[in-house]
C-alpha cells in the first residue's frame, strides 16, 4: 500500500522532471489534492508523524511551486518570442507590400513623364539653369526691343 509519504516523495520526484507548462499545472493540481487529503487525515497520524508529513508536504508544495514558476516564465518567453517572429514577419510583408507599390508607382510616373515628353514641343530654354537662363531671357528681350 502506498503511504502518503511516498506519495509526498512522489510528488518531489515528478517535480523534478517536468517539461512542460501543462505538466507543471497537473503536477500543482495532483499536489493540492493530497494537501487537502492530508489536511483532512492529519488527526489520524501521530504528532512525531504529522510533523514529518509536514515537512515534506511543504518540501513538495515548494518544489511544485518552484516547477510552475519556472514553467510559466518559459512558456511566456516562449510566446513573447513567437509574437515577435510573427510581428517581424508581418513588418517584413508590409514593407515588401509598399516596395512593390512604389516601384509601381515609380514606373507609372516615368512612363506618364515620357508620355508628356513626346506630346510637347521642347523648351529651347530646357536644361538652362540660373544665371545662364537670366541672360538668355535678357538677350531675348533686347532683340525683341531691337525690332
Amino acid at each position: 500500500m502506498t503511504t502518503l509519504k511516498d506519495l509526498f516523495l512522489d510528488v518531489i520526484e515528478d517535480a523534478r522532471h517536468v517539461r512542460t507548462w501543462q505538466e507543471a499545472v497537473d503536477l500543482h493540481e495532483h499536489t493540492k489534492i493530497l494537501v487537502s487529503d492530508f489536511g483532512k487525515r492529519q488527526g489520524l497520524y501521530s504528532a512525531d508523524k504529522r510533523l514529518e508529513l509536514i515537512k515534506l508536504c511543504n518540501e513538495a508544495l515548494t518544489k511544485v511551486r518552484n516547477v510552475l514558476h519556472h514553467e510559466k516564465i518559459a512558456s511566456d518567453v516562449a510566446a513573447a518570442a513567437e509574437a515577435r517572429q510573427r510581428h517581424a514577419t508581418e513588418r517584413a510583408e508590409r514593407l515588401e507590400a509598399i516596395d512593390r507599390e512604389l516601384a509601381e508607382a515609380v514606373r507609372e510616373r516615368e512612363a506618364l513623364d515620357q508620355n508628356q515628353s513626346r506630346s510637347f514641343p521642347r523648351s529651347p530654354l530646357e536644361g538652362v539653369t540660373g544665371n545662364a537662363l537670366t541672360r538668355a531671357l535678357e538677350s531675348r528681350h533686347e532683340r525683341e526691343q531691337e525690332r
